[in-house]
């Protein structure tokens, strides 16, 4: 039946966040236009990070993002971070500190109250308080 298949959807939804959750550590990387900063060609709906990433391409695996060949660890963390802050200041359209589920849902273009936005903001929100902040948004393990 229909809510069947409802319940099942929000389920795997929910494994999906639990399961990008755990591998995470640290960092968000770009989305790809197709190609990475390290040459890489990916479907352009990936992110550029070497493992992998949570909905925000952050929390990308300890192995990091792409970055092109030749530069230092220490430059590219540091471009890493700016692109995070930036990122999250992005989707914090209420500049709150925190992102609610609406904010949530016009990043990625839904509606606020759906199984996604919810499956999304229980899977990133650590302490429970309805919101993700920036720490839940970039946990570091």
């Amino acid at each position: 039946s229909l809510l069947q298949e409802l319940n099942m959807r929000m389920l795997l939804s929910l494994v999906l966040v639990s399961s990008l959750a755990a591998l995470a550590s640290g960092l968000c990387c770009a989305r790809s236009s197709g190609i990475c900063p390290d040459g890489a060609i990916i479907p352009p709906w990936n992110c550029c990070g070497k493992g992998a990433c949570n909905f925000f391409c952050c929390n990308c695996s300890d192995r990091g993002c792409r970055v092109p060949n030749g530069r230092k660890k220490r430059d590219t963390q540091e471009e890493m971070l700016d692109i995070t802050y930036g990122k999250f200041k992005g989707i914090d359209t209420d500049n709150s500190n925190s992102l609610c589920a609406d904010e949530i849902a016009r990043y990625f273009g839904v509606e606020s109250q759906t199984n996604f936005t919810r499956g999304v903001l229980n899977g990133m929100d650590l302490n429970g308080d309805g919101v993700i902040q920036p720490h839940e948004f970039d946990k570091e393990d």
